[in-house]
């Protein structure tokens, strides 16, 4: 983990109060209502190979339904170093 900008939003998502915040505020309110975000767990798995982890970051949590059912909410950032207005982030739900 030697790129700062992954090891920051990595640090940042470990925290389940920012990652709760965050898709609350990313994601449509009619999902929202779908999901105990409170209940989120941050799973190790990632899928980003290793030429590409210079510019993105990814992290795939699990968030049970309130149906009582399990998904994954796949998290994926790219790192742009040109324009701080062309960050942008990615969420996919499984």
């Amino acid at each position: 983990m030697n790129n700062p900008h992954d090891r920051l939003i990595r640090e940042t998502f470990q925290d389940k109060k920012e990652a709760v915040t965050f898709f609350k505020n990313a994601l449509l309110p009619k999902v929202v209502r779908l999901l105990y975000l409170e209940n989120l767990e941050l799973n190790a798995t990632s899928f980003i190979s290793e030429g590409l982890k210079q510019e993105q970051t990814d992290l795939l949590f699990q968030i049970p339904l309130k149906s009582g059912n399990q998904t994954n909410v796949y998290l994926l950032f790219e790192h742009k170093r040109a324009n701080f207005n062309s960050q942008r982030g990615s969420v996919f739900i499984e």
